[in-house]
């Protein structure tokens, strides 16, 4: 990486040992490293270490030894996609005419009239090319809308499915309800209560609700796990306490579901039997 003697404030680098360039002193074979860059090249004591490279770029295929004057902070400069890699940051200013953008920082009150500034600036800079500009938070945001885009098709897939499921259980409780309705009449009439019809109508669905909770727990846990979230090199790790709170929410409402037709049922008045 190439920068001006500014950039680094510009960008919130946090200098851990050393100095930053400067444009008071000559920094065209000075270099910053990062954490990464000074754990691989083994540097115990990195400040003045020398450091050489086969520049391709300045003067091709020739070897040019460079002093390390500062590090800085290991920082994602990638996306979280990937690991944090070795940094060699190396001054512009022999090198200046190869820039190829400006970095500013704006206060959040920054209007057009800021835009205008900087474009000012460019045009004097660089008079023959056009001035485009970017807002870091796009570039940043630019990098996941995949991520985005697929949270949305899970969002909207997932409360489908809820919502099937819970018609699914409010139909299969309905019906239980009518093949018990006599036995939930005589219930009634021996004293049954709101709780009692509730426990009648929950007991077989405990078992399906539960069997569908470990069912799902391998399969969600694959797709989490092993499908998307191992691609990112900086990722959550999903606990166990978030697999009990999902499975307490399917319980939760499931129980929700019941506890209305339950309550329901139990407003009717019991048929009156007869025998012959």
């Amino acid at each position: 990486m190439e920068i001006g003697d500014e950039f680094a404030e510009t960008m919130g680098f946090q200098l851990l040992d050393g100095n930053m360039f400067s444009a008071s002193t000559n920094d065209s074979l000075s270099v910053i490293l990062n954490e990464s860059a000074v754990k691989t090249f083994g540097l115990s004591d990195p400040i003045g270490k020398k450091i050489t490279f086969i520049e391709q770029t300045y003067r091709s295929g020739e070897r040019i030894t460079f002093t390390v004057i500062g590090v800085i902070k290991d920082f994602n400069y990638k996306t979280l996609h990937e690991k944090i890699t070795p940094l060699v940051i190396q001054s512009n200013e022999i090198i200046f005419t190869r820039m190829s953008y400006v970095v500013a920082r704006l206060k959040p009150s920054a209007n057009a009239t800021a835009i205008s500034q900087i474009e000012a600036k460019w045009k004097n800079l660089a008079p023959n090319s056009p001035f485009q500009f970017r807002f870091l938070d796009d570039v940043v945001e630019s990098n996941y809308r995949k991520e985005e885009r697929m949270g949305k098709v899970f969002a909207l897939f997932s409360g489908l499915s809820i919502f099937i499921a819970l018609i699914g259980l409010l139909g299969l409780s309905t019906y239980t309800a009518s093949l018990r309705s006599k036995e939930i009449g005589i219930r009634k009439v021996f004293g049954a209560g709101i709780l009692d019809v509730f426990l009648l109508l929950t007991r077989g669905f405990t078992g399906i609700v539960l069997i569908s909770f470990l069912l799902a727990i391998p399969i969600s846990w694959y797709i989490m796990e092993i499908w998307w979230l191992r691609s990112f090199a900086f990722r959550i790790q999903i606990s166990s306490w978030t697999i009990l709170g999902v499975g307490f929410a399917s319980f939760a409402v499931a129980f929700i579901t019941v506890c209305y037709q339950s309550v329901k049922a139990s407003s009717y008045k019991p048929h009156v039997l007869t025998t012959k």
